[in-house]
Order: structure tokens, then C-alpha cells, then sequence
């Protein structure tokens, strides 16, 4: 699997970060054991015949707790899938240090 990404990100204030990403998903040696028409990407490899190009947009925002501890949220969705991982959602907890 390729997987690239183009991500941006703009501090609002000092506390305050959203951001903007685009991800790409490309099976460039399809499995052998399903011919679902689909994969699980990056989060389970279900060894479809047929994964193909998975292209996803994603917003969210990060927010500085405290210091050197940031919380985030996002959603990413698919722009060509409609099946198991057509959206999610995520968030997430960082210590700097």
C-alpha cells in the first residue's frame, strides 16, 4: 500500500488549531483471499482482490489544554466509497515533550 497526504493547519490563537487534510490510499499489490471490492485500508487488510485507490478529505481541530498537552478531533471522509469506511471519526490525546 502507498499512503500520502497533504495536511494544513492554521493556529487561530495561540490555543486554538484547525486544519484541513486530503489522504490517499493506493493498493499497488492486490490480496489474494476475497473479492470483496474492497479493503479495510489502514485499518484492517482483509486481502481483497479488488482494493483499488481509496481517496478520503478530513477536518478537524486541535486545541492546547495546557502547555505541552493538546486534545484533537476529526472526521475524514471518502470521496469515491460507499461501503465500510465511507466516514469516521477520531480523537486524540497529545503530550509534548
Amino acid at each position: 500500500m502507498i499512503h500520502y497526504s497533504l495536511h494544513a493547519d492554521y493556529a487561530v490563537t495561540d490555543s486554538f488549531y484547525p486544519m484541513v487534510e486530503f489522504n490517499g490510499f493506493t493498493i499497488y499489490d492486490d490480496g489474494n483471499r476475497t473479492s470483496l471490492g474492497f479493503d479495510g485500508v489502514d485499518l484492517v487488510n482483509l486481502g481483497s482482490t479488488n482494493a483499488g485507490t481509496v481517496l478520503t478529505v478530513a477536518g478537524g481541530l486541535r486545541y492546547r489544554i495546557e502547555g505541552n498537552i493538546l486534545m484533537g478531533a476529526g472526521v475524514e471522509k471518502s470521496l469515491a466509497r460507499d461501503d465500510i469506511l465511507d466516514w469516521r471519526s477520531y480523537v486524540d490525546l497529545v503530550l509534548a515533550f
